[in-house]
């Protein structure tokens, strides 16, 4: 079977907001939990399969999360802006299609049929389109009526804001191109429309461009959304994945070559080849594929599969700064292959195929044992000058009803006097002595806020200047200062950034990540 896992993921939440979010792995083939005297017997008896939680490997797997059915392959997604739908690829083996997945209840609410697919899809920062990278048309039967059979095209899709589900648009046909890598290394070699297989796909932040990577073609395709012109840039060698900066330059990554070609979408021109991004054992052949924007630095990671690496690109300078292994002790075998980051920027996650986990990444350093890093509510501290307003305005008012009561002829007359004042003391308390309150790891109660309160008060009926100061600044320092949270929860002390925090057990090979 194939699907993905749904895990809630504290880790990943601002000490700011109270937010859960959602880790989702997708996974080609999802191992569901069997019961333990199955698990127990098919270990004597060689059985695999996916209800024993047993792949064709021999690997017992216990994935974390919820998992959820979609289709054959998955290998690619995308979560529309506000998170609550999921868009899954199922690509490369039977029926290809998408799977639109609402992901509070993990149904499946519309399948979208495709006549071929390589994974890569993309949805606008508004959420109205969804795009889609196609291949021809295989043998297997198709879920409806399908659109660019000949493949070399990008499926484009309408989205329903409310419901997260799809409308097929006519395609976009790429440009024509001829060579490339994998056209040439083919047997036979190939060529013509449906051989250049595009792959990544990501869109400009300003929503104006698509780049698509070529995997066969070794190059990059730019459509203009807004015109439909079309241009290609040459790449390295087996292009793989697109992500864009915060300046709207695109970075692809070349599988082979092991190197990130830099492009200017506008101009249709090569800024710069990144190297560096293989470590010790070299560029060539250590396959960077998936990649992910910084949301809060310029930075993009990329995930380099064959030597179980995170490369760090710094965007100003156009270099490597950081490799990040995710590898481990045996030798290697993890391969990273997409990658997700957090929305407060704090975590990276991977898609580790090779070893059917997610890897979370420090991307902050995490701060020293003991730091408290659980938020509560506190309240905020009544301002001294509105205790002062609210004091001479009950003076004033408890003036009135005495004055009130003075000269009250009748029972009636009194009783009216008091809810006057009663009702003065609503609106006073309302206006000057409401406490509100906030998130934070230490601060004072709204029981001590009252006393606080309750102390300022009587000390301003004493009628000694300095003696009234003293005691004001007195119960001042006795309130407990407000104090932020430094750390999110989750958060293993003394880690540097860029350092492995941990992993998370997923179904069998896990080929995409995404983080509402």
């Amino acid at each position: 079977m194939a699907g993905f896992t749904l895990v809630d993921s504290p880790a990943v939440i601002s000490p700011a907001r109270r937010l859960r979010s959602i880790l989702i792995a997708v996974g080609v083939i999802a191992g569901l939990s069997g019961g333990a005297l199955a698990v127990a017997d098919s270990l004597t008896t060689g059985e695999i399969g996916p209800s024993l939680s047993i792949t064709g490997n021999g690997r017992l797997l216990h994935p974390v999360g919820r998992l959820v059915t979609v289709g054959n392959f998955p290998t690619g997604s995308a979560l529309t802006p506000d998170g609550r739908h999921l868009w899954v690829t199922d690509c490369g083996h039977g029926s290809d299609d998408v799977k639109v997945v609402d992901v509070a209840s993990g149904q499946v609410q519309q399948t979208l049929a495709l006549p071929g697919c390589y994974g890569g899809i993309a949805i606008t920062r508004d959420g109205a389109r969804a795009y889609v990278g196609g291949t021809p048309k295989g043998d297997s039967p198709t879920d409806g009526p399908t659109q660019g059979n000949q493949g070399d095209v990008i499926h484009s899709f309408s989205i329903n804001p409310a419901t997260g589900m799809g409308t097929e648009l006519a395609p976009l046909a790429l440009p024509s191109t001829s060579g490339g890598s994998g056209r040439i290394n083919s047997l036979p070699p190939t060529s013509g429309v449906g051989s250049a297989y595009p792959e990544g796909l990501a869109i400009s932040p300003d929503q104006s461009k698509l780049v698509v990577a070529l995997n066969e073609a070794d190059k990059a395709a730019i459509i203009d959304l807004h015109s439909h012109a079309e241009s290609t840039v040459p790449t390295g060698a087996y292009p793989d994945g697109v992500a864009f900066d915060h300046s709207g330059l695109a970075y692809i990554s070349n599988e082979y070559d092991g190197t990130v070609t830099v492009i200017n979408p506008g101009s249709a021109a090569v800024v710069a080849t990144i190297s560096g991004l293989g470590g010790s054992r070299g560029d060539l052949n250590s396959h960077p594929e998936g990649m992910v924007t910084d949301p809060v630095r310029h930075r993009i990671y990329v995930a380099v599969t064959n030597h179980d690496l995170i490369a760090t690109i710094d965007t100003d300078t156009k270099r490597v700064i950081a490799l990040t292994s995710v590898g481990r002790e045996p030798g290697l075998g993890t391969a990273p292959v997409k990658l997700a980051v957090s929305p407060d920027g704090q975590t990276l996650y991977s898609a580790d195929s090779g070893e059917d986990a997610v890897a979370a990444i420090s991307l902050t350093a995490r701060p020293k044992a003991g730091v408290p890093v659980i938020p509560r509510r506190v309240a905020r501290p009544v301002k001294l000058a509105s205790l002062i307003r609210y004091h001479q305005a009950q003076r004033r008012a408890a003036a009135a009803l005495s004055t009130a009561l003075a000269h009250a002829g009748s029972p009636s007359a009194r009783s009216r006097a008091r809810r006057r004042y009663a009702g003065a003391l609503r609106r006073l308390n309302r206006r000057w002595l409401q406490i509100r309150t906030t998130r934070a790891c230490a601060g004072p109660t709204i029981q001590q806020m009252r006393a606080y309160i309750r102390a300022v008060l009587r000390d301003l009926g004493i009628r000694s200047r300095r003696r009234r100061g003293r005691r004001l600044a007195q119960a001042r320092r006795w309130l407990p200062a407000i104090r932020a949270c430094r750390a999110a929860p989750g958060y293993l002390p003394n880690l540097p950034a860029l350092h492995l925090i941990g992993r998370l057990p997923t179904a069998a090979y896990p080929d995409d990540v995404q983080v509402t």
